[in-house]
C-alpha cells in the first residue's frame, strides 16, 4: 500500500526531472540561437531566472519532504570546515582571472570596453539567481534520483555548452569547475557554497574588466 501510494509522486518528480533537463537543454539552444529576438538581459530574466524560479517552486510544492529541497538552500547546514576549503577554493578563482592576459584568446576575448558596465549588475541578476536554482538545486536534485547514471555528467555539459562560443579554455575551464560543484553539491545535498562560488567569480571577472579597463 505504501509504495503504492508513493507511485503518483515519484512519477511526478520523474517528469519534472525529465522536464528540467529538456527545457536546460532547449534554453541553451535557442539562447546560442536568436533568444527569440529579445534583448540579452530580457531573454536570460525570463528563461534564466523566472522559468527556473516557478519550476524550483513547483518542486518544493510537490516534494514529499519539502525540507529535504529546502535544504539545499539552507546557508546554517554549512559547517565551518566546508567554510574554511570553500575559502580556499574561491582564493584560487583570483589566480584563474589572473591568467586571463596570459592566455591570447582569453585575453582578446576579456578586452577592456568590451562590457557595458551601467548595465552589468541588472545582466547578473538577470540570470545568476535563476541559472542556479536551475543548476545547482533544480537539476542537482532530480537526476540523481531520475537519472542516476548522468549525475555527474549532465551539470557540467550544460554548463560547458553554455560556454561553446567562448574561447575553448573558458569552456574546458567551465566543466572541469562545473564538475567540482556539482559534486560537492550532490555530495553535501546544499547548494550555498556553489552558488556563493560562482558568485565570486562573476564578481572578479567584472572586478578584473573594471581595473583593466
Amino acid at each position: 500500500m505504501s509504495n503504492t501510494m508513493e507511485t503518483p509522486a515519484r512519477l511526478k518528480n520523474k517528469i519534472l526531472a525529465y522536464f528540467c533537463v529538456c527545457y536546460v537543454a532547449l534554453a541553451l539552444i535557442v539562447d546560442h540561437n536568436g533568444k527569440f529576438s529579445l534583448s540579452e538581459n530580457h531573454f536570460r530574466l525570463i528563461f534564466w531566472f523566472a522559468i527556473p524560479a516557478v519550476l524550483f517552486l513547483l518542486t518544493v510544492f510537490l516534494a514529499k519532504n519539502r525540507s529535504e529541497i529546502l535544504h539545499w538552500l539552507d546557508v546554517r547546514a554549512i559547517s565551518r570546515k566546508e567554510w574554511y576549503v570553500a575559502s580556499a577554493l574561491m582564493l584560487c578563482l583570483v589566480l584563474v582571472i589572473a591568467i586571463i592576459p596570459i592566455i591570447p584568446s582569453l585575453a582578446d576575448y576579456y578586452k577592456p570596453g568590451r562590457i557595458n558596465f551601467s548595465h552589468r549588475f541588472f545582466w547578473l541578476l538577470a540570470w545568476l539567481p535563476g541559472w542556479e536554482l536551475m543548476h545547482r538545486c533544480l537539476l542537482a536534485y532530480h537526476i540523481p534520483r531520475s537519472l542516476p547514471k548522468y549525475s555527474w555528467l549532465l551539470i557540467p555539459l550544460f554548463e560547458g555548452l553554455y560556454h561553446f562560443n567562448k574561447p575553448w579554455p573558458e569552456m574546458l575551464g567551465m566543466f572541469v569547475w562545473s564538475g567540482v560543484l556539482t559534486f560537492w553539491t550532490i555530495n553535501r545535498k546544499n547548494a550555498c557554497l556553489a552558488i556563493l562560488a560562482h558568485l565570486v567569480l562573476e564578481c572578479l571577472l567584472i572586478a578584473y574588466l573594471g581595473f583593466a579597463a
